[in-house]
């Protein structure tokens, strides 16, 4: 008997659009073994890897730009996006956890300082029209904080996820501080 994935979400990974290069073929795997839908938002995936791939246009290749497109092309309810540079960081027990958490428009994870969070799910719904929206304006790249304005956001850390801190299986060993 083959194993369910989760239907109603969708699971993106943001590779490149300014965030430099480093392998997401692995998240990648993770997210598809996990859900019925992934996404590679921004540059080509390799040959071989899982999801669809949305392109992201070049005068938007930027980290908001690739969250709303991953919201305009999701097939779930909620999308939980990952950006490629925390690719490494994001096992398994995390993407549960927010899958699991009480819905809100917008659950991250880490610093609110960042420009995109280490992961977050975000109640496709809400967000729709203005992701399209700023899909089909050739302005210049917008803030996370701008793109999310008057929504119901909530920060969450490792702990309150119950996973705790520190050298963690779900971070391959590493410690992912501004998480917990």
């Amino acid at each position: 008997m083959a194993a369910s994935r989760i239907a109603n979400v969708t699971a993106a990974v943001l590779v490149g659009l300014g965030q430099g290069a480093r392998s997401s073929s692995e998240l990648a795997d993770r997210m598809a073994a996990l859900f019925e839908d992934t996404l590679w938002i921004g540059d080509p995936p390799p040959d071989g890897a899982p999801g669809r791939f949305v392109s992201v246009a070049s005068a938007q290749r930027d980290p908001v730009a690739g969250v709303a497109a991953a919201i305009e092309a999701a097939r779930g309810e909620r999308v939980i996006v990952v950006a490629e540079v925390q690719s490494a960081r994001v096992g398994a027990e995390l993407l549960l956890a927010l899958v699991a958490w009480p819905e809100r428009a917008v659950v991250m994870v880490g610093e609110a300082e960042k420009s995109i969070p280490v992961c977050a799910i975000y109640r496709r719904e809400d967000l729709l029209e203005r992701a399209r929206n700023l899909l089909a304006s050739p302005s210049s790249p917008t803030s996370l904080e701008t793109f999310l304005s008057g929504l119901e956001v909530e920060r969450v850390t490792l702990a309150r996820l119950g996973l705790g801190c520190g050298p963690h299986p779900l971070f391959a060993g590493r410690e992912l501080r501004e998480a917990c």
